[in-house]
């Protein structure tokens, strides 16, 4: 099964998270040919392959300041579809979370917040680096929808390429 495959067979699912949100960014699962600890606390080089799945994370402009993580649609081998959950069933820190994300909004000072939700293309728990895929896009997407336009005023609003690896390594780090 491939990204290709699933949107062909569950094209309603696809549709419906789209639609939902306001902006959408994916980032594609890879697997280690290590231990993902390994992965954490080595230096040495890391051999990964590229998967041909896909995670999406939606983005939905709030007035209110902070972030909520709404829901989490994950595709279920055993099920053979589909599945959709609260963002707090699949990940025990969501709070944490939210408190990061909201956190790091004001820290730039971004106005408003987000409503954000995850369509996976994989289920947590496989071994594929799930978690750190959606933190990095994650970050990604926030970086790209808060950073200014212009190189010029990008340097001076402090958001930056380190800036948002921080913030996918603190997500990654965030209390349980």
């Amino acid at each position: 099964m491939n990204s290709q495959e699933l949107k062909g067979e569950n094209h309603e699912t696809y549709e419906r998270f789209f639609s939902k949100n306001e902006t959408v960014v994916s980032g594609c699962f890879s697997m280690p040919w290590s231990n993902e600890l390994i992965d954490h606390l080595s230096h040495f080089p890391l051999v990964r392959s590229k998967l041909p799945l896909r995670c999406y994370v939606g983005f939905s402009k709030r007035a209110e300041d902070g972030v909520v993580l709404d829901t989490v649609i994950q595709y279920e081998g055993m099920e053979r579809g589909f599945v959709e959950k609260r963002w707090g069933e699949v990940f025990s820190m969501k709070e944490s979370m939210e408190a990061q994300l909201s956190q790091y909004l004001k820290s730039i000072g971004a106005e408003g917040g987000y409503s954000i939700s995850l369509l996976s293309e994989v289920a947590r728990g496989r071994s594929i680096g799930f978690t750190e895929t959606i933190f990095a896009t994650l970050s990604y997407g926030i970086h790209h929808l808060e950073s200014p336009d212009d190189t010029e005023a990008e340097a001076a609003s402090g958001i930056s390429e380190k800036s948002v690896i921080d913030l996918a390594w603190a997500l990654s780090l965030a209390p349980r």
